[in-house]
């Protein structure tokens, strides 16, 4: 009896024991995992930390605190690094270098998802006729504007968003100059649904009216100045309430904010917002809000004349890590906490003219290659990707 009773203590300790040598295996690879390494020299266990770097494109050089030699391409995983703050920089042929300070933590992996702009874009020109005045739509999908040119008069639309191969990228007619009416003088905005146009026409010592269809060739015209005042003052009173909604969604400490804002602009994903004051700009997270947290991070903008959020998009959907920088001489774009402004265009152009594609492959600008023989501007697209 005494003999069994050793033989199931020994088995009951011999399998404590493993269990103790299985925890401690986790344990260790747990912790090795997390990055912590032994020091033989000093004897004791040291935290390290990782940083992920990706980037599109992808397979740029990565570079380590100035290093001479790149330590790999990207995608890559840099481990075993000490806390502090590392110089990253990535290059890759024909397109900017792409630099920043990142800070590692013991234990924790640092992700880095750069998006490399080319130095030297391509510009092609979209229009050929000559434009005037271009407008685009509240949603951001269409550009309205202006054409003088003989047998082409009136008003046109391009439309920018992401069609089948099938369907025409060309710009569309929607109003041809007649004896009566010069579309092509006129002056124009969008409906706030982006489905049309609000033309005002000249006729002798007065004006006409009218709303065209953005998506045809409009060929009867209903003239609307008698409602044109009340149907103003119900789309001012929707973007009121608009407005309104979306600061009351974020509390009374953010309104705060925002007084005496010249900008508002939020990102594209909602999860950022642009605040433009006479003295700065200031990006703010909007997260912490919704959440009811008083401490948002908030990241300040060098000036500029205008700022547009570049419209990237990931797999996850739109994103709020750039935006667009302009110049009375120069398109830059910066991320969005301030850091790496990468210049993509100097010259000649529209400050008021830039527009970004709705799916970030392209910045379309107005201007005139060619003053001597081009009467107007036309509108150019600056290939990012």
């Amino acid at each position: 009896m005494l003999k069994f009773k050793l033989l199931m203590d020994r088995r009951i300790f011999g399998f404590l024991g493993l269990l103790a040598v299985a925890f401690l295996v986790t344990t260790a690879i747990f912790f090795y995992a997390k990055g912590y390494r032994f020091n033989f020299k000093q004897k004791t266990i040291d935290g390290t930390g990782i940083i992920q770097i990706g980037s599109t494109p992808k397979g740029a050089a990565v570079y380590i605190n100035d290093e001479a030699s790149p330590r790999d391409a990207t995608d890559v995983s840099l481990t075993n690094l000490k806390p502090g703050k590392y110089q990253i920089k990535l290059t890759k042929n024909g397109f900017i270098d792409w630099k920043k300070a990142v800070e590692v933590r013991a234990g924790l992996v640092t992700q880095i998802e750069a998006l490399l702009f080319p130095s030297a874009p391509n510009l092609k020109a979209i229009t050929f006729t000559g434009i005037m005045n271009p407008k685009l739509s509240p949603d951001n999908q269409k550009l309205v504007f202006a054409v003088d040119e003989p047998d082409k008069k009136g008003l046109w639309v391009l439309d920018l968003s992401d069609r089948p191969i099938f369907f025409s990228k060309e710009p569309k007619q929607i109003a041809k100059d007649t004896v009566n009416l010069s579309f092509s003088e006129s002056t124009f905005e969008w409906t706030p649904d982006s489905k049309g146009v609000l033309v005002t026409v000249k006729i002798g010592a007065g004006k006409q009216n009218y709303q065209l269809n953005a998506d045809q060739l409009n060929e009867n015209f209903t003239d609307i100045t008698e409602s044109l005042t009340s149907l103003k003052t119900q789309w001012s009173k929707d973007a009121e309430i608009k407005a309104k909604d979306r600061l009351n969604a974020f509390g009374d400490e953010f309104k705060k904010l925002t007084e005496g804002s010249k900008q508002l602009l939020y990102s594209p994903n909602e999860e950022r917002v642009l605040i433009v004051k006479d003295a700065e700009a200031i990006v703010y997270d909007l997260k912490p809000y919704l959440s009811f947290d008083k401490k948002p991070a908030q990241f300040t903008l060098p000036k500029a004349d205008s700022y547009i959020w570049y419209p990237e998009f990931t797999q996850s959907g739109h994103d709020s890590r750039h935006l667009i920088l302009i110049r009375k001489d120069s398109i830059s774009i910066i991320e969005s906490d301030g850091k790496n402004e990468m210049t993509i265009y100097t010259g000649n152009f529209d400050p008021g003219s830039v527009f970004a594609w709705p799916n970030g492959s392209q910045l379309l600008i107005m201007t005139s290659l060619n003053s001597s023989t081009n009467k107007e501007a036309n509108i150019y697209s600056l290939e990012l990707r």
